[in-house]
């Protein structure tokens, strides 16, 4: 089909996360794969536990919100997916393999609705002001079945409810990691279900990438990959699969 008569029937070559805003879109010109370092981005086995929860490949694409230097970008590719970097500072997202796009999530998402087939925000929302708009944008942007993977830090482990009791606040969400590392939106899996059932997705699968002894002065050394420490009370990371299931409610209800 010739350009003008794709322009006279409303055809486009578009891919469907172009539909909204192509403003931001950046491609890397790198000439060789730079080396990515999944530990610099994410918990121990963070991305492997993801990757394990994950849908098969299909035709559709799969976004990466949140993406940091690109490494899980990265890992989609190899796996077989057609993969979208979402990452908000310039120059930080590093993977040749696929394309970005700068944007604020707290913002919205420049994607067509039902036009994903899956999303992935790896150590995302409690970056974020508003975690359930972004959830929300991500389940417009799903197709109807499509799937969602979220890791957060989990808040009611064993470690972060003593640290509670103690100082205050949840695990990782200090001041120092409130003012140098951005975390401020503790999320627990409590919260992310109610977050599901107000943007028509649905919680399917729930994990946690490794377990950590709540010992003090060694708790972050003391690390099992063991699967019965990988739990809500010793888990260090949060994993949550979504799956859209049907539409967001109309209304919140408030008193």
């Amino acid at each position: 089909m010739t350009a003008s008569r794709r322009r006279k029937w409303g055809v486009s070559r578009r891919p469907a996360w172009q539909a909204r805003s192509t403003a931001g879109l950046v491609t890397s010109n790198c000439s060789a794969p730079p080396k990515l370092d999944p530990s610099a981005s994410a918990g121990v086995d963070t991305h492997r536990r993801v990757a394990e929860v994950m849908d098969r490949p299909g035709d559709g694409w799969v976004v990466d919100a949140g993406a940091g230097l690109g490494a899980f970008t990265e890992v989609l590719v190899q796996q077989g997916y057609r993969a979208l970097g979402l990452e908000l500072k310039p120059g930080n997202f590093r993977c040749p393999s696929a394309p970005h796009v700068l944007v604020d999530l707290d913002r919205g998402m420049p994607i067509a609705s039902s036009s994903l087939d899956g999303v992935v925000a790896i150590e995302v929302v409690e970056h974020l002001e508003q975690p359930l708009f972004f959830i929300r944008e991500a389940a417009r942007c799903l197709r109807m079945g499509g799937w969602m993977v979220v890791t957060t830090p989990n808040v009611v482990s064993l470690g972060s409810r003593l640290e509670f009791l103690l100082r205050g606040y949840p695990s990782g969400f200090c001041d120092a990691e409130f003012r140098g590392n951005g975390h401020i939106s503790p999320v627990s899996l409590l919260e992310l279900r109610r977050i599901a059932e107000r943007t028509g997705l649905a919680v399917e699968a729930v994990t946690y990438n490794v377990g950590r002894f709540p010992i003090p002065g060694i708790y972050r050394r003391m690390t099992t990959r063991r699967e019965v420490f990988r739990n809500a009370t010793f888990g260090e990371a949060l994993i949550v699969r979504l799956r859209k299931t049907g539409s967001p409610k109309p209304q919140i209800v408030r008193g």
